[in-house]
C-alpha cells in the first residue's frame, strides 16, 4: 500500500481527538517504560525522575506551557540528583525535553516561545554536569566529551529550530487556507450574482413579453377604436371590451410570474410550437397579412425551446406590426428539420423607420438571449431585399425524452398573441 493511501486513511481517524489522546498517552507510557526499565528495584530516584518529562509528551502539542513546565521538573529533578552523588549514564532520561522544546516553539504564543528558549539554554548549561557525572570528570577524555556535550547541545537547538519551522509551516499553511477559503467566498459570491443576473434578466425578457405586447396591443386596438367611432360607433364597444380584456389578462399574467418568483416555481401552462397557429390567428385578426408556410412534420420540443420559438415568434411578429410597413404581407416560415426547427420572419421596413437593430431596445437582445438559453441561436438585421428577418434555429428533443401533454383549452387569439396562456374548458 502507498505511502499516500496510508496517510489519506489515517487522517480522517486522526482528527478525533479521543484517538490523538489515546496514541499520546501510548507514547509517553512507552518512552517511560524505555527509560526506567533497568532501573526498576536499583534506583527509586530515577523511576521518580522519569516520570515528570514523560507526563510532557502528553501535552506538548495541546498544551506546550504545561508540557515545558513538567520537562523543566525533569531536567531540574536530574541536576538535583547528579549534585548528590548519582551517576547518570542513560542519555534517554531526559529526551523528552526535546519534544517539550520543539512543541513550545511550535506555539502560535510568544511566551510559549520566550519559555521553550530558556528551557532550551538552561538544559544546555545542564549538559555540562551531565558529561561531568557520565564520564567521571574531563581529565583524559576532554575531545571526547566535549564532542559528546555539543552533539546534545546541538539537538536542543535543533528542536527549537524545528519547533519554529514548523510554526512557519503552519501558519503559511494556515493563511492559505484563509485565502482558499476567502477565494471560495468570492466565488460563491460572483457565482450568485450572476445566477442572480440570469433570474433579472429572464425576468426582464418575461416582462417585455407580457406587459409591451399587451401595451401593443391595446394601443393597436385603441387606435382603430378612436379612428371608427366616427365612421362605425357599433365597433368601439367590441374594441373597449378587447381593451379590457387584454389589460386584465396582463395583470393576471404579471400577477402568476410574480408568484413563481416568490415560490421558485416553474408552474403553469407555458405556451410552445402548438401555439403559434393561435398566434397567427391573433395577429391576423388585428388586421395584418400573414404568408404562412410549413415545411416538414411538426416535432417535440422541450420546455424551454418551444417557449424559445413562441416568444421569439410572437417578438417578431409585434415588432412587424409595430415597426413594419403594415401595408406589405409578413413572412412566417418554419422548416421543421430531423434535428432542428427553423423559424423565419420577415417583414418590409418604411423607408423612413430605421432598422430594428439599430433602435435603442431590448427586443432583439431578448430574441437572441431566449434562443442561446434553450440551446439554440438567434439573428436580426435587413436583408439585401431590403426586408428585416428574423432566424431562429432550436434543437428538437431527444427521441426517448417526455412530451408534456396539455390539457384540453379553448382559444383565445388575444390571449395566445400576449402570451399569457389558454384557459382550461368549464363544463
Amino acid at each position: 500500500m502507498a505511502v499516500d493511501d496510508i496517510a489519506s486513511r489515517l487522517a480522517p481517524v486522526l482528527k478525533h481527538r479521543e484517538v490523538r489522546l489515546i496514541l499520546a498517552l501510548a507514547a509517553a507510557a512507552f518512552y517511560y517504560w524505555v527509560v526506567v526499565a533497568g532501573e526498576i528495584g536499583r534506583s527509586t530516584s530515577i523511576v521518580l525522575s522519569a516520570l515528570p518529562p514523560a507526563l510532557s509528551l502528553i501535552w506538548f502539542r495541546t498544551r506546550p506551557a504545561l508540557s515545558l513546565a513538567l520537562a523543566a521538573v525533569g531536567v531540574l529533578l536530574l541536576a538535583w540528583l547528579m549534585t548528590n552523588g548519582f551517576s547518570i549514564q542513560n542519555v534517554t532520561q531526559q529526551s523528552a525535553v526535546l519534544v517539550a522544546i520543539f512543541g513550545g516553539a511550535m506555539s502560535a504564543r510568544l511566551r510559549d516561545r520566550r519559555a521553550a528558549l530558556v528551557l532550551a539554554v538552561v538544559t544546555a548549561l545542564l549538559v555540562i554536569p551531565f558529561v561531568y557525572s557520565r564520564y567521571g570528570g574531563l581529565d583524559g577524555l576532554a575531545a571526547e566529551a566535549t564532542t559528546f556535550a555539543v552533539g546534545l547541545i546541538a539537538l536542543l537547538f535543533v528542536a527549537l529550530g524545528l519547533g519554529a519551522l514548523a510554526r512557519r509551516v503552519l501558519e503559511r499553511s494556515g493563511r492559505l487556507d484563509h485565502e482558499l477559503a476567502d477565494a471560495e467566498r468570492r466565488s460563491l459570491r460572483a457565482e450568485r450574482d450572476v445566477l442572480l443576473e440570469l433570474e433579472r434578466n429572464r425576468l426582464a425578457r418575461e416582462v417585455h413579453d407580457v406587459v409591451a405586447h399587451s401595451l401593443a396591443v391595446v394601443i393597436a386596438q385603441a387606435d382603430g377604436a378612436r379612428f371608427a367611432a366616427e365612421t362605425r360607433p357599433e365597433s368601439v364597444a367590441p374594441a373597449l371590451e378587447a381593451i379590457s380584456d387584454t389589460a386584465r389578462r396582463a395583470l393576471g399574467e404579471v400577477r402568476t410570474m410574480l408568484h413563481d418568483l416568490r415560490t421558485s416555481g416553474e408552474g403553469g401552462v407555458v405556451p410552445g410550437a402548438e401555439d403559434l397557429a393561435g398566434l397567427l390567428e391573433g395577429v391576423r385578426s388585428l388586421g395584418v397579412q400573414v404568408d404562412e408556410a410549413v415545411y416538414g412534420e411538426p416535432a417535440a420540443l422541450d420546455r424551454a425551446a418551444g417557449l424559445a420559438l413562441y416568444r421569439v415568434a410572437q417578438e417578431a411578429l409585434t415588432n412587424a406590426m409595430r415597426h413594419g410597413d403594415r401595408t406589405e404581407p409578413v413572412g412566417f416560415e418554419v422548416d421543421w428539420g430531423e434535428r432542428e426547427v427553423v423559424l423565419v420572419v420577415t417583414n418590409a421596413v418604411p423607408g423612413e423607420t430605421a432598422p430594428a437593430t439599430e433602435r435603442s431596445g431590448h427586443g432583439v437582445t431578448g430574441m437572441r438571449e431566449r434562443a442561446a438559453d434553450a440551446g439554440g441561436d438567434c439573428s436580426a438585421g435587413v436583408g439585401s431585399n431590403g426586408r428585416f428577418r428574423v432566424r431562429v434555429a432550436l434543437p428538437l428533443a431527444a427521441p426517448d425524452a417526455p412530451v408534456a401533454v396539455r390539457p384540453q383549452t379553448e382559444s383565445n387569439p388575444l390571449a395566445v398573441l400576449l402570451g399569457l396562456g389558454e384557459q382550461p374548458v368549464r363544463g
